[in-house]
């Protein structure tokens, strides 16, 4: 139907970061106060974002990320994350040259 998600996937960027954005990543992660929001999420739930973990050259762990609703999966589990997780990786994201606020479902929707 005209409000199914797209049947693939598009990659629109990506980034490695640097040892230092991972870091800074890391210092931001660590200083957000650990609060759990007790919402649940009514969207529909269409990771837009995605984190991937390596050691070495091996995919060891992956996090999407739906900014739209406020939830995300690691490596397929939904988690319960501190409230002020979106916040702070939306401005991360921004810095390192992202549009989190971009309509996505939109730009998805659109031919190739």
């Amino acid at each position: 139907g005209p409000n199914a998600p797209p049947s693939r996937e598009r990659s629109y960027k990506r980034v490695e970061l640097s040892e230092a954005q991972v870091s800074g990543l890391r210092n931001r992660l660590a200083a957000m106060s650990p609060h759990v929001a007790s919402y649940v999420s009514a969207c529909i739930y269409i990771p837009h974002h995605r984190l991937e973990f390596f050691r070495g050259e091996k995919l060891v762990q992956r996090m999407e990320i739906c900014l739209t609703c406020g939830q995300l999966e690691w490596d397929g589990v939904h988690t319960t994350e501190p409230g002020d997780f979106y916040r702070t990786f939306s401005d991360f994201l921004k810095e390192t040259g992202f549009e989190p606020d971009r309509n996505w479902e939109l730009l998805a929707r659109q031919p190739e």
